[in-house]
């Protein structure tokens, strides 16, 4: 008995986009020919498409990988930073300073 032929899962993401595009495409020419508006759904779906297109373009070409890991690490560093930051609590002094107040609740 043969084995099944194995799947290669690049190139048949890759005919799939490349598909998905075809249509988004003949879509949008459809309603400019019909002069009816694109609805939201259709829109929605083109953004999301352009972001697995850059995805598959930054996943084979490794062009932007560089940045991406750039923007991971600056990101990861701005949250632990925020998150230390609303980890430690202000003194009831600071809070009354910063809003002008003095211990007796005027100001």
């Amino acid at each position: 008995m043969a084995r099944p032929k194995k799947l290669d899962v690049r190139a048949e993401a890759a005919k799939l986009l490349a598909l998905t595009l075809q249509g988004a495409q003949a879509k949008y020419k459809e309603c400019a020919d019909l002069g009816i508006t694109v609805d939201a759904a259709t829109i929605s779906a083109s953004v999301a498409l352009l972001k697995m297109t850059e995805a598959w373009d930054n996943e084979t070409k490794g062009g932007k990988a560089g940045e991406l890991d750039k923007l991971q690490k600056d990101f990861k560093a701005r949250s632990a930073a925020r998150d230390s930051a609303l980890a430690t609590a202000p003194s009831r002094s600071t809070l009354l300073a910063e809003y002008g107040l003095n211990d007796g609740g005027t100001a």
